[in-house]
């Protein structure tokens, strides 16, 4: 079904199959679907230009991408029902969504808000989901008495965005990551992690009221000028403050700064030693291997990821370097891996 020009539908206890959008409504369309079920390869529901859409218990399944994609100023309220897709809501440009009471199976990323985009999620059961939620570009999303429990990370907050999560559970192999800018409040919210908890990103702001931060490696890394503030929460795992960022805990919280400050240095001070073990390991064998005597002064830089895996380098010699022995240690620092690594982002830098 394709709808425009302020056109109305009103679907009720029937099903729509379609090779491509199962109902597609533009420019100031209105449709209202009760009790029904809508089956589609790409869009279920595509919601775009001024348009308006009411879902009342009814069944939204996408076999490639998402059951509900909004965009450009539309208007978007869901009750009950289920919604099974890819990703399972898509929103941006100046729209708003609101979702209560339905049941999500994903197998991707459960939202995307992006560019002015306002997503509500009230008392919602969601499974099968790689990453909870991705945003961008002044997006906000609340959050309310919703569990994600995913294999990747539970959220991913991008510069400028505003998000608030209450009553909820978060579980992951990392919790949630804040870019420049964006701010998180955190109400009632136990937050578990494997590898990383929370990330403060530049200029990021968190503020935590009430519940648990769990993590097996890092509790939370605090970037330059982000700003932390925890209230009533029991945290556990190890942390990182920058020299620029601010960190408080209010009354309340089971660690004091004291504490954090010393498991920090402890546990950094470790990694460190461990980082700079790994950093060199085989290059002077690259020279012995090529049978390249003489003097070395040679600077190896390895970028390294979140996982502790190399995604670029760059190889600084004062002497001439014979291009065997470069092929040798470029092998070597591209294959390079901290085994078990829980820091930031960083480069990894051998010196000889």
């Amino acid at each position: 079904v394709h709808l425009s020009g302020g056109a109305k539908l009103t679907v009720i206890k029937s099903e729509v199959h379609a090779k491509n959008h199962g109902i597609y409504m533009s420019e100031g369309s209105e449709v209202t679907v009760t009790d029904s079920k809508i089956y589609s390869v790409r869009h279920g529901l595509y919601v775009g230009k001024r348009a308006r859409l009411v879902l009342k218990g009814s069944h939204v399944e996408s076999e490639t991408s998402e059951p509900i994609y909004a965009s450009d100023g539309a208007e978007v309220l869901v009750t009950g029902g289920t919604l099974k897709g890819k990703t399972l809501v898509r929103v941006s440009r100046d729209t708003k969504v609101v979702i209560t009471g339905s049941k999500m199976q994903g197998q991707g990323q459960g939202f995307y808000v992006s560019n002015g985009g306002d997503l509500t999620v009230k008392n919602v059961k969601i499974s099968g989901l790689k990453d909870g939620m991705y945003t961008s570009s002044k997006a906000t999303v609340r959050l309310t008495n919703v569990d994600l429990n995913v294999t990747g990370r539970a959220l991913y907050l991008g510069s400028d965005s505003n998000t608030h999560l209450k009553d909820c559970k978060l579980k992951g192999n990392d919790g949630a990551y804040l870019g420049s800018r964006a701010k998180l409040k955190l109400e009632n919210v136990e937050l578990r992690a494997n590898q990383s908890g929370i990330y403060a990103g530049s200029n990021s702001e968190l503020e935590f009221v009430k519940g648990k931060l769990i993590s097996a490696g890092r509790a939370y890394y605090a970037g330059s000028n982000a700003k932390l503030t925890f209230r009533g929460v029991d945290i556990q795992g190890t942390v990182y403050k920058s020299r620029s960022s601010t960190v408080s805990t209010g009354s309340g919280a089971s660690s004091s700064m004291d504490d954090l400050a010393a498991k920090m240095s402890s546990a950094m001070e470790k990694r460190l030693a461990g980082y700079r073990k790994v950093a060199c390991e085989g290059v002077l064998g690259c020279y012995k291997k090529h049978k390249a005597w003489g003097k070395v002064a040679l600077l190896v830089n390895a970028v390294m990821d979140d996982d502790g895996k190399v995604t670029s380098h760059k190889i600084e010699s004062r002497f001439k370097l014979r291009k065997t022995v470069r092929k040798c240690v470029a092998k070597l620092a591209k294959t390079r891996t901290i085994p078990g690594f829980d820091g930031p982002r960083g480069t990894l830098q051998c010196r000889i």
